[in-house]
């Protein structure tokens, strides 16, 4: 029977990053621990994205037209938002530069007077930073809640400056698998599984 009352919308939420390994919430409402996680900051209205492709090996029987099987060969699962704050944590995720390769220059008065920056270099890159991701999706009081153990930042959109949009780091986590073979934990809150 329709229920119009479990329709959702995401209305808001928020996004974290930790180390790989760091402690997932027990609970769609426990707060994230500062220890283990840092939030990535507002994120433009348009929200946040949640894609999955597959491919598959279709196989056929010799004189049959319609495939006999399907087997999976992949399967990935990518979040995708734009953030519109800048900060340090932001800045070292979307340029993939460690917090810890990030200059900090106090600042000066007097005749050469400038703020306070941060300042990094690119050039030569490892291989791309691994960390955990921590998604909420907010409707009133129900939750989406992801717990990605392990991703990598796979796309990155181009930033626009001009004077009517707010600077924005578009990101797109891909969930890799980790070491005890999850990819995604999920938590949908206020539901109760049929008897």
């Amino acid at each position: 029977m329709a229920d119009a009352t479990k329709v959702r919308v995401g209305y808001s939420g928020a996004v974290w990053i930790g180390e790989v390994g760091a402690t997932a919430p027990a609970n769609t409402v426990a707060v994230p621990d500062a220890d283990d996680w840092s939030g990535l900051g507002l994120i433009l209205d348009e929200g946040l994205t949640e894609g999955t492709s597959q491919d598959f090996n279709e196989i056929y029987a010799w004189g049959v037209d319609a495939p006999v099987r399907r087997q999976r060969t992949s399967k990935v699962t990518t979040f995708s938002c734009r953030f519109i704050e800048t900060t340090p944590i932001i800045l070292s995720t979307f340029y993939d530069v460690p917090l810890a390769d990030m200059d900090a220059t106090a600042a000066a008065t007097g005749p050469s007077a400038h703020p306070e920056f941060i300042s990094f270099t690119e050039g030569l890159s490892g291989a791309p930073a691994e960390f955990a991701l921590l998604i909420d999706v907010v409707d009133d009081d129900h939750r989406y809640r992801f717990v990605c153990p392990r991703v990598q930042v796979t796309e990155r959109g181009d930033i626009n400056y001009n004077k009517t949009d707010p600077v924005g780091f578009e990101m797109t986590f891909t969930a890799l698998l980790a070491a005890d073979n999850t990819s995604i934990l999920r938590m949908v809150d206020k539901l109760t599984l049929p008897a």
